[in-house]
């Protein structure tokens, strides 16, 4: 099978047509791609209201990008991102997933969210060894009811 490739389009209005700016078959940006258009495919299944037909082809829309996507873009299970040692998901909800991953000189916290515009929001903290050591601390504090 051929390797996807992600393009960016700019509408031109003049000419009624879409002009390609750039392109990438870079695996974590068609990952992220796949994972903005299932949320974004998600959050319209609940967002019909009482309108059955909506429910039905967003539905149908859901199901058939998520087969299409499996197949031409695959999951990030065993992708690592350069000098990352280790990812782990804390939480995943249909509108927000934390999660933390470490290199050799930092912690990152990702939260992945969708506001309330349907907006795929992303937020990094990356804190160094010392402010990570200082969060332990704290939690653990935390954890055995010493913080009121």
């Amino acid at each position: 099978m051929r390797k996807p490739i992600l393009v960016l389009q700019y509408p031109d209005p003049k000419e009624g047509r879409t002009v390609a700016m750039a392109a990438t078959r870079n695996l974590v940006a068609l990952q992220a791609f796949k994972k903005a258009v299932l949320e974004e495919a998600a959050l319209a299944t609940m967002d019909c209201g009482n309108d059955e037909i909506l429910c039905i082809q967003n539905q149908t829309e859901l199901t058939r990008l998520e087969k299409l996507l499996e197949k031409l873009i695959p999951d990030d299970k065993g992708v690592q991102i350069k000098g990352e040692r280790m990812r782990k998901t804390i939480t995943e909800e249909p509108t927000e997933k934390i999660e933390v991953s470490n290199s050799d000189e930092a912690i990152s916290i990702i939260r992945t969210r969708v506001d309330y515009e349907g907006v795929l929001l992303r937020d990094v903290t990356i804190l160094n060894k010392r402010e990570a050591l200082e969060l332990y601390q704290f939690i653990g504090q935390w954890i055995r009811g010493g913080l009121k």
